[in-house]
């Protein structure tokens, strides 16, 4: 099955749907690509931490997406070296997962340098 018809029928059947809405919604908010790196375990990886937080706590979630493999491919962050930063996880963090538009290049830069 799609990754999106094993959600679909969690969502349905669960006892927990207050949960499985909650993992969708986190699914979305920590957004990857499987065609970036084509492997439904690590999308499923992902949904079981969200599913496992979905009424938790965010930076448990922050953390686990910031290790996911998922994410990392998503974002390219293998291209991410000590002397050449890649900032692309260091935006979608900072604009996307966390902060909105309130943060300036040098706070990208000192994530990308931090990851």
């Amino acid at each position: 099955h799609s990754l999106s018809t094993q959600m679909l029928v969690r969502t349905v059947t669960s006892r927990r749907q207050l949960n499985e809405v909650m993992t969708f919604f986190w699914e979305n908010h920590f957004n990857t690509d499987i065609t970036r790196h084509g492997r439904i375990e690590r999308e499923q990886a992902d949904n079981n931490i969200f599913r496992a937080n979905a009424l938790g706590n965010f930076r448990t979630l922050l953390g686990a997406s910031a290790r996911s493999t998922a994410m990392l491919v998503y974002l390219d962050n293998a291209s991410n070296h000590r002397f050449g930063p890649n900032e692309n996880y260091a935006r979608e963090l900072l604009e996307l997962h966390t902060m909105g538009e309130a943060f300036t290049q040098q706070d990208i830069d000192e994530v990308a340098r931090a990851f």
